[in-house]
């Protein structure tokens, strides 16, 4: 049995309720001096930076902690609250703007980061071996896995709502964290024995 051929009202009204907002196209603005592709970049670096960071400074946390697999603690202690932290974001998210949840998320990131040189002047004082300080850094990862899934499920939220010139921009800035932390570990690396 063939099935009769739609006429272009019903067509257009199909369409009408399958993309709500397809009658009425969203006007995007100019980006001038592509302001907003870098701002998404830079959000995107500053997203997965902490992480980058913590996992490139194995040297240091190798030093101070001799006989403890960091990379392998770190990992694990990271990867779960990420996927726990976006799980609930995904389920009850909507119930907090994307700005808090981004500048939420910066903000807890800046503590995870600073919190570790400052436990390095006020407590370890390069003594090896300090296991309090270890529960410290590794509270510090898992406020940086928390804060990375507030500032990604922000960002990559409000991209997916734009074209996709500025989802690229997110994931650029992902891969440039990596670069710009692996360039620094290069310069301390030779500046240092």
């Amino acid at each position: 049995m063939a099935r009769p051929a739609l006429g272009n009202a019903d067509e257009n009204t199909e369409t009408a309720l399958l993309l709500p907002n397809s009658a009425t196209p969203n006007k995007i603005l100019k980006d001038f001096f592509n302001l907003t592709y870098i701002t998404y970049f830079i959000l995107g670096a500053g997203c997965i930076l902490p992480w980058n960071t913590f996992i490139t400074v194995i040297d240091y946390f190798s030093h101070i902690y001799p006989h403890t697999h960091i990379n392998q603690i770190f990992a694990v202690a990271y990867m779960p609250v990420v996927v726990a932290a976006l799980l609930s974001l995904v389920f009850f998210g909507r119930q907090c703007d994307a700005r808090v949840r981004i500048n939420l998320g910066l903000a807890l990131s800046v503590l995870s980061l600073l919190l570790m040189p400052l436990l390095e002047v006020f407590y370890i004082r390069g003594r090896i071996g300090l296991f309090n300080g270890f529960y410290v850094s590794l509270g510090a990862v898992v406020m940086c896995g928390v804060a990375e899934a507030l500032v990604q499920s922000g960002v990559v939220g409000s991209a997916g709502e734009l074209p996709e010139r500025y989802m690229q921009a997110v994931v650029s800035g992902y891969a440039g964290s990596g670069v710009i932390v692996s360039v620094l570990r290069l310069v301390t690396k030779a500046m240092y024995p």
